[in-house]
């Protein structure tokens, strides 16, 4: 096992923590996005649409707020990510 791959297991483990800190933090603020996010989870690409065009400007700036700020907590650095989440 080298240092790379045990680096990109801890993150790996670190972006689901991360993501349910996301979910927990924007559902304190608007429990109605919280759903969304949730309902998302197990969507279809036709429900995941229908559940897109419920979320306002504001709340995708909310989200992408939150979701920079417990990121970066985490030592998660988005900008690596640009062709995805990592390997």
């Amino acid at each position: 096992m080298t240092l790379a791959t045990v680096t990109t297991s801890v993150r790996n483990s670190i972006v689901p923590q991360a993501s349910l800190k996301v979910v927990e933090l924007v559902g304190a603020h608007r429990p109605d996005l919280e759903l969304i996010i949730w309902a998302s989870v197990r969507a279809t690409d036709e429900e995941v649409n229908e559940l897109a065009a419920l979320i306002t400007p504001e709340d995708a700036d909310l989200l992408e707020r939150v979701v920079k700020s417990v990121f970066w907590s985490y030592g998660l650095n988005l900008c690596d990510w640009a062709g995805g989440l990592p390997s």
